[in-house]
């Protein structure tokens, strides 16, 4: 009987988990931890800053996006706390790459 409840415990736990890496995932910032483009445009969440990618203009992508600093990957790591993400896309400097990157990640977080 005891065994039953602590693995029943375990369940639930990984349950709660996973809903809560997957709320982080998809909710949106606090106003004040907004990513704002040099173009001004809010980025307010991980799945709206990954499809902003797509129709970014190149001169605001590479302004945010460096040999030496990605703005993206630090405001993902800083203030969304997906480390591995921001860790897995801190090199690219491609537009589609670093979309695709961004789009599996929430792909997997929410299945």
């Amino acid at each position: 009987m005891v065994k039953k409840k602590t693995i029943k415990k375990k369940t639930v736990k990984k349950k709660i988990s996973k809903k809560k890496a997957k709320s982080k995932i998809l909710k949106k910032v606090k106003p004040e931890c907004y990513f704002v483009l040099i173009d001004g445009k809010k980025i307010t969440n991980l799945p709206q800053l990954a499809l902003e990618i797509e129709t970014m203009n190149d001169d605001v992508f590479f302004h945010h996006v460096r040999e030496d600093n990605n703005d993206f990957a630090n405001w993902i790591k800083e203030v969304i706390g997906e480390i591995k993400l921001a860790d897995k896309i801190i090199g690219i400097n491609e537009k589609n790459d670093l979309q695709l990157e961004m789009l599996k990640h929430i792909v997997k977080s929410i299945k």
